[in-house]
């Protein structure tokens, strides 16, 4: 297959990215894209990520749009042929809630590819469907040669998403969620 798969596990030190209590978005999609990496490759593809702790790629406060362009640099020089990119909503008001899907805006293979993966997350969790949503204002969509989506697992801040996402078992089946919308991309 020798298809590459680029996974951004959204944020790390010193930008945690949505926090609600002791939840840090920059941890908790790392441990979604370790189990996505394990499931990919044992589906044949090739996987690397743009980062493996809980740190981002540049560390100080002031570099953020350099850390998001160094992400989607990876991607481009590792050739991948799909870039995702990992991460959860918070709102102060706690009642929003559910997944959406960000594509480059005029990208038709990175439009699909939100598509395949937004259906797979949904069917799987039965949360709300916020959509696929396009833009050109998103570094990491923007700058990437090859078609991207960044993805929205749920809110932390709203109760029920929580819940779903607190289960033990969650990380997995989001893994295998994603890694199906890919495959069904890739058929």
């Amino acid at each position: 297959m020798n298809r590459i798969i680029c996974i951004d596990p959204g944020h790390g030190k010193p930008w945690p990215g949505a926090v609600f209590g002791f939840i840090k978005e920059s941890e908790f999609v790392l441990n979604i894209a370790a189990h996505l990496a394990g499931e990919l490759q044992k589906r044949g593809y090739f996987v690397v990520k743009t980062r493996y702790s809980n740190f981002a790629l540049v560390s100080e406060r002031e570099k953020l749009v350099e850390d998001l362009n160094t992400r989607a640099q990876i991607a481009n020089m590792f050739k991948a042929n799909i870039f995702i990119s990992l991460h959860f909503n918070a709102h102060e008001n706690h009642a929003a809630n559910g997944v959406e899907s960000w594509y480059f805006q005029g990208s038709v293979k990175g439009r699909h590819l939100a598509e395949c993966i937004q259906n797979q997350l949904i069917k799987k969790f039965k949360m709300r469907n916020r959509g696929i949503k396009g833009t050109n204002k998103l570094i990491v969509l923007r700058k990437t040669l090859m078609p991207a989506v960044l993805i929205e697992l749920g809110f932390i801040s709203n109760p029920k998403d929580r819940e779903i996402m607190a289960s033990s078992d969650y990380p997995q089946n989001a893994a295998c969620a994603i890694a199906d919308g890919v495959d069904s991309y890739f058929q």
